[in-house]
């Protein structure tokens, strides 16, 4: 088993978001790739080589079991970096050898909060000690950025339509920053600035993603094998049976998300008075089946 990650210039791909760095982690072995961001467009100065997506798709990802957080918007993502083509994530086959550990959290404990953060810290015991680190990195380079190139576009309200955040942290979105300052400021200028913070800065501004993304791979597969054998422990071959049924539309959400859905009002209505009185009905067979005067399905 192995597990990806991705990092993005936003979360929206249709409006420009541009994938710009991808981990691949197991037990024995991590490796990353970045691309460089142009700052004056939010986009990829170069593509990924053949060399890369080989590496990744015949050495990684077709040989065994691949562990994500989330894993549409990973793919999503990983589409966009031109790993696999558009409508590949469209057949159901292709999820086979797929698994979400949203999902499996949710077969494990279906109350607990389903961000990668907290599952960590509550069952793995990691605090995201790297996440601070580079938060707190990219608002610096924010504010560096802001007074020496006003012509790069920075994420924050109006920039740009990729940049719209999902939490409102806008430095979510300019993750990619601290290594574009070291490739465009001289090293004086760099030095001068951030020395005051780090010891060694351009080291630590062209790191400080890397460790971040290193981090984020090894807790989606600590925390997959971890639930993986004791949802196994618990419910025996059960397990996945449990796991296909709860991802047995991903295909089908996916293209739902990626390419919208034609709504016919009518039909959905009807479909929605159909279930309503079934609900009703079967309510009324509960109380008196029950016996009870006050009879609430929860």
């Amino acid at each position: 088993m192995i597990s990806v990650d991705t990092e993005t210039t936003g979360l929206w791909f249709k409006h420009g978001c541009q994938t710009f760095a991808v981990g691949v982690y197991n037990e024995d072995s991590y490796y990353s790739f970045n691309t460089e961001i142009d700052p004056t467009t939010r986009q990829r100065k170069v593509e990924l080589t053949k060399e890369q997506k080989d590496r990744f798709l015949k050495d990684w990802y077709e040989q065994t079991n691949v562990c994500m957080h989330n894993a549409k918007f990973d793919i999503k993502a990983l589409v966009n970096i031109g790993m696999f083509d558009e409508r590949e994530p469209y057949k159901k086959e292709f999820w086979d050898n797929i698994i979400d550990t949203a999902i499996v959290s949710h077969i494990f404990n279906n109350t607990d909060e389903r961000k990668l953060k907290a599952l960590s810290k509550k069952y793995l015991d990691t605090e995201y000690n790297s996440e601070k680190e580079l938060d707190d990195m990219v608002s610096k380079c924010r504010t560096f950025v802001r007074s020496r190139a006003p012509h790069w576009i920075i994420a924050e309200e109006e920039s740009h339509p990729s940049t719209k955040p999902a939490t409102g942290k806008w430095i979510k979105m300019d993750m990619w920053l601290p290594r574009e300052v070291v490739n465009e400021f001289n090293e004086y200028e760099i030095k001068v600035y951030f020395e005051k913070h780090y010891e060694d800065p351009i080291t630590s501004l062209y790191n400080v993603l890397d460790l971040y993304l290193y981090e984020d791979c090894k807790c989606t597969y600590d925390l997959a094998s971890a639930m993986i054998n004791e949802c196994c422990s618990t419910y025996g071959d059960k397990f996945n049976d449990h796991y296909k049924m709860n991802s047995q539309l991903l295909h089908v959400t996916y293209k739902m998300e990626n390419e919208g859905i034609t709504i016919h009002s009518k039909e959905l209505n009807g479909a929605i008075f159909s279930c309503e009185q079934w609900i009703k009905t079967t309510e009324n067979r509960m109380k008196e089946m029950s016996g009870l005067d006050k009879f609430t399905p929860d």
